[in-house]
C-alpha cells in the first residue's frame, strides 16, 4: 500500500466537520501519528505526519494503512492489531 495524503473534505474519509477538525487540531500540534476508528462498519486508519507539503506549504498526513480485519504498523512502534477479534 501507499502512502497518500489525506484528502480535505468533503472527502470520504471524514464527512464529519467535527472529526475534520480534530485532523486539523492534530496537524497543528505536529502530533506525527494517529489512528481514526470508524464503528459502522469498524474499520482503522492510521496515519503519519509526512515531510511532503501541501499545495498552501503546509506539511500534510498521509495514510500508512487502513483495514477492518488486521492492523500492521512498524511505526512509531511495532504492532499487529487483530481489529476483527477485538470487535468480533
Amino acid at each position: 500500500m501507499s502512502a497518500e495524503p489525506i484528502p480535505t473534505p468533503p472527502g470520504p474519509w471524514c464527512p464529519d466537520p467535527i472529526r475534520q477538525q480534530r485532523a486539523d487540531y492534530t496537524l497543528e500540534d505536529g502530533i506525527p501519528f494517529y489512528w481514526r476508528v470508524e464503528q459502522d462498519p469498524v474499520h482503522v486508519y492510521a496515519y503519519r505526519l509526512s515531510d511532503r507539503l501541501s499545495l498552501g506549504g503546509e506539511r500534510q498526513y498521509e495514510l500508512v494503512a487502513d483495514n477492518a480485519e488486521l492492523i500492521a504498523l512498524a511505526e512509531p512502534f511495532e504492532i499487529k492489531l487483530p481489529v476483527a477479534e477485538l470487535t468480533g
